[in-house]
């Protein structure tokens, strides 16, 4: 899905949001920068999202 870039940074917020409540360890960069990002698997489970 595709829309402007006002309405994703809402809508990523909503969702980094819904991680506070549940988890100490939230992270986020500047929306829509560049970035490089590293992985320290520590757990039952990881999620790694990749965008394209």
């Amino acid at each position: 899905m595709v829309g402007p870039p006002e309405i994703a940074k809402e809508k990523f917020k909503e969702f980094e949001n819904i991680f506070r409540r549940k988890y100490n360890k939230v992270q986020t960069g500047i929306f829509g920068a560049d970035m490089k990002v590293s992985l320290t698997n520590d757990g039952p489970v990881t999620f790694s999202f990749k965008i394209q």
